[in-house]
């Protein structure tokens, strides 16, 4: 029974993999003129038709189309988890903890007065089945501790109140929430991924994550670097520890450097060099996800393992949807199709 539900899964990860957009797709995509004509194609000639059955593709706005689009990512893992043994969910159920983080950030920015309507908007409500909390208890938060009342019972709650402003007039950690926040969700990942599997498959799903998390540290670094001008103390402070491919010396080298550009040349000759092409990366999200997509890739091609072919399926749909809002976003601004092809990763 435990090997025909591994089955289950692969198989179904490949399968779904196998309807992924293809070059083809993106070329079409590139040519709509409005985000109504993105939805009808991705409606009409694409695996999405599921998720945007019964839309009508002429009036649906460009935030719609992002929500369902994501839900459809949560919709799929689902899906693939409930083929998996009871003994697995634990491992299977990690992009629900990533997306209770999620929403505890946005909330947290919510308060400080960030796009509080925009947030409001964007609460997802599909995730109630499978959450801690009640994502939509989110939308009636004013204070801190409206926050940390939404949350008791969950373990959140005792890791943000260290965080918790003295009055109201004090500013929220928002970093050291985040940090906390992720810390704790990789030690727990990376404990149960210890405790679940062996051999290489354990070593194989510690690698991706642990790239995962040593990418997420370098794009940390990046924007601490190049939008707050923070300084090294501040931004070492602001990681969380990993060892993956690059060395505690070079993460140190990476903070040190004077610019984000010189960040950025220090990375190109670093061993990720072997996992990306040769362009000029304007932004780091881009240079990660590239990163991730080819790590990915190679996993989901020679694996048949379940946990790991999931794991990689994943990342591969979450890199597919990236890409859908890059083209939505740009058509809404007029931005040149070969502007945002430059962009996709495919």
């Amino acid at each position: 029974m435990k090997a025909l539900s591994s089955n289950a899964v692969a198989t179904k990860a490949k399968a779904m993999y196998g309807k992924r957009l293809r070059k083809e797709d993106y070329q079409e995509l590139l040519r709509k003129r409005s985000v109504n004509e993105v939805a009808a194609y991705l409606k009409n000639e694409t695996a999405y038709s599921d998720i945007l059955d019964g839309v009508r593709e002429n009036a649906i706005h460009r935030s719609q189309l992002e929500h369902l689009l994501k839900k459809d990512l949560y919709l799929k893992s689902q899906r693939l988890a409930n083929f998996a043994g009871v003994g697995h969910r634990q491992f299977y159920d990690y992009l629900i903890r990533l997306a209770e983080i999620d929403q505890i950030l946005n909330c947290i920015h919510a308060l400080e007065g960030i796009d509080r309507e925009g947030y409001l908007a964007s609460i997802p409500s599909y995730f109630e089945k499978r959450s801690r909390f009640d994502f939509l208890a989110l939308a009636h938060v004013h204070r801190f501790d409206d926050l940390l009342h939404v949350l008791r019972g969950t373990g959140y709650d005792k890791i943000i109140a260290a965080f918790r402003p003295a009055s109201s007039q004090d500013k929220i950690d928002s970093l050291g929430c985040e940090r906390a926040l992720r810390k704790e969700f990789y030690e727990n990942l990376f404990d149960v991924i210890k405790h679940t599997y062996k051999g290489s498959l354990q070593r194989q799903l510690l690698e991706i994550f642990e790239t995962s998390l040593e990418l997420e540290n370098m794009t940390k670094i990046y924007r601490l670097k190049k939008y707050f001008r923070a300084d090294p103390q501040l931004i070492l402070r602001s990681l969380i520890p990993v060892r993956s491919r690059l060395s505690g010396s070079f993460i140190e080298e990476l903070v040190q450097a004077p610019t984000d550009k010189e960040m950025m040349r220090l990375l190109s000759e670093s061993s990720y060099q072997f996992y990306v092409g040769d362009k000029d990366y304007v932004f780091i999200e881009y240079y990660a996800s590239e990163i991730k997509y080819h790590l990915s890739e190679r996993y989901m091609r020679f694996s048949t393992v379940a946990p790991l072919v999931y794991a990689t399926y994943m990342s591969l749909h979450h890199i597919e949807i990236e890409n859908i809002i890059h083209i939505i976003e740009g058509v809404r601004y007029h931005v040149a199709p070969e502007s945002i092809e430059e962009v996709l990763i495919y």
